[in-house]
């Protein structure tokens, strides 16, 4: 779920939720219910996600592009790919957006990215 809102956007999830809705209650009562649970069951998902204040965008990253050039990076694409990368370790386990993890996780894949 926190990819789908990371990739579909914020704002535009709920939106989303009223097109899917809108689609279920337009096309044959087949299995509507059912279609509708699924959809409500969803975006209690998001609403859960949006009260727990979770990780979801690069700016709710415990750490910024500041804090990578401490690290010693330079600014350009290779501090924007950490940053995805980061971004995306957090979206699959929410609890690593912590400073220290974050910059070890930096630091880890620099080196093997310097082996590679």
């Amino acid at each position: 779920m926190r990819r789908a809102i990371h990739r579909i956007g914020l704002r535009q999830f709920p939106d989303l939720f009223a097109v899917k809705r809108a689609d279920a209650l337009a096309k044959s009562p087949y299995h509507r219910e059912e279609k509708l649970a699924y959809i409500d069951k969803f975006e209690r998902m998001y609403w859960e996600a949006m009260d727990k204040r979770q990780c979801l965008t690069l700016k709710d990253l415990a750490i910024n592009g500041k804090d990578l050039i401490r690290l010693g990076m330079e600014p350009g694409k290779e501090m924007g790919e950490m940053l995805e990368y980061l971004l995306q370790q957090v979206l699959e386990c929410p609890e690593q957006n912590q400073p220290e993890i974050l910059s070890q996780l930096a630091k880890d894949k620099r080196k093997s990215d310097k082996r590679a």
